[in-house]
């Protein structure tokens, strides 16, 4: 038998031949599934206890259950086959042991090539299958290293609970192996690139922004009033010394300055360059009138502003919190950040549905230059920053454009609660079901979004 290097699912094994061959594997620090007898499961959980509290042993009983006669004996390593000649049987464990997570177990178990999607609804422990599927690629895939793993939170509160939570686990790896690999990760870990996107664009520029211009002491300044003052100087020398000002603008030329910076900056946020909104139809004005002049200027200002804007922040080696990820994106998709030198391999999305169209253009041109690949989790049904021009219909047609089956680009759907009672989700079902579709909530809410429960509580 080829030896597990993360996992391995025993199912309808014979006990007695391999019950030291468990607790061999748990302390080199592998994961065990086992089906079989409820005396079996028993005895496993008995026999290592600390590694059953730590979830590394999950030991089920699979006695009279329907349909367990129709499959043979097997042993699946790795989770490999899960996807195509064992898939059957991971459906049927899904179906008929409801206390097993076969989600979870798919999304830890995916190929190491795969790009992935996960659907991830409240309290399905999105961040426990996040931290398992970073160890299944520490395990199998050779001489990864996490600072080769990059993740991308959307609050600085989930990049430290992302970051104590991987600790805890191989904290806890290494107290029940003693193995040192798992505090030589732990060492690693500390490099580990966790952070929210602007702090990854931030970090980015400092260590490949030459390639455009910027020093590597690149800094952050406000850059407010350099930009509105650029603004002003470009607007004056368009402006005919000649006429009256409002004959020309319909308004003052600092309220013109104002007009134009608020633009520019609804622009940035909905991820357009000027050059792609001087490209689109402006539609017909009345030649002579205000609103003609007026928008021959503003196209004139913006024409110039761009470029000389780029040019002051890099002779200022600076740059605005404002504007990092949207010139970050634009130079990455402009070819003109050159990132191949970056060791990333592995590139992590929370939130995924609270991003917009540059996040997600950058995400996808990032990845696709350095040839990393992408892991998503995110439910549209949890979006909450609309107001900050988050896209969760891209969230939605990217999930869509996956495959259920193992392939290169994967979704996978977890929708077992770990937090609430069946008669809560039940509740919170019937009401979404009610209210929510592709025009409210962007999702039809059928069986596949609804929630199930994945634990039992006290009564």
């Amino acid at each position: 038998m080829v030896k597990p290097q993360y996992s391995i699912l025993y199912f309808k094994e014979n006990f007695l031949q391999h019950r030291e061959e468990v607790g061999r594997f748990l302390r080199e620090g592998k994961k065990v599934f086992w089906f079989g007898s409820q005396e079996e499961a028993s005895q496993l959980k008995k026999m290592y206890e600390p590694f059953s509290k730590a979830f590394f042993l999950q030991a089920f009983s699979i006695t009279n259950v329907e349909g367990e006669q129709d499959f043979d004996t097997v042993s699946i390593i790795d989770g490999v086959g899960i996807a195509q000649e064992q898939k059957q049987l991971v459906d049927w464990l899904e179906e008929k042991i409801p206390v097993f997570n076969a989600a979870q177990y798919r999304v830890e178990h995916a190929g190491i090539d795969s790009n992935i999607v996960v659907k991830a609804s409240a309290g399905t422990g999105k961040t426990t299958v996040m931290v398992d599927r970073i160890l299944y690629l520490m395990h199998t895939v050779p001489d990864l290293n996490m600072s080769e793993i990059y993740m991308i939170t959307f609050t600085n509160e989930a990049t430290n609970q992302m970051n104590n939570r991987l600790q805890e686990m191989l904290l806890k790896k290494y107290a029940l192996t003693g193995n040192q690999k798992y505090l030589s990760w732990l060492e690693q870990q500390s490099q580990m690139h966790i952070s929210t996107i602007d702090s990854l664009a931030y970090d980015l520029f400092r260590r490949f922004g030459t390639s455009v211009g910027f020093g590597r002491d690149l800094g952050i300044q406000p850059l407010e009033r350099e930009r509105k003052n650029l603004i002003k100087d470009i607007l004056s020398d368009q402006l005919n010394d000649k006429k009256n000002i409002a004959s020309q603008l319909g308004m003052n030329y600092s309220d013109a300055g104002k007009v134009i910076d608020a633009y520019w900056k609804e622009l940035t946020r909905k991820g357009y360059t000027i050059s792609e909104v001087l490209r689109k139809d402006w539609g017909d004005t009345e030649e002579g009138t205000i609103p003609s002049n007026f928008q021959r200027i503003l196209k004139a200002v913006l024409k110039q502003f761009e470029g000389k804007y780029a040019q002051l922040k890099l002779e200022e080696n600076a740059i605005s919190i404002n504007d990092l990820l949207f010139d970050f994106g634009h130079y990455l998709l402009e070819e003109r950040l050159d990132c191949k030198g970056l060791g990333m391999k592995y590139l992590f999305v929370d939130e995924f549905q609270d991003t917009d169209a540059t996040q997600i253009r950058t995400f996808a041109r990032l990845v696709q230059t350095i040839h990393a690949k992408l892991f998503t989790v995110g439910d549209v049904k949890q979006s909450i920053y609309r107001f900050r021009l988050a896209r969760p219909e891209l969230f939605m047609e990217k999930y869509k454009s996956y495959s259920t089956e193992e392939a290169q680009e994967q979704r996978i759907d977890l929708h077992k609660n770990f937090r609430s009672r069946e008669q809560v989700l039940e509740s919170v079902n019937f009401i979404f079901r009610q209210i929510m579709g592709e025009d409210l909530g962007g999702i039809t809410y059928d069986k596949d979004a609804a929630l199930y429960p994945g634990a039992s509580f006290p009564e």
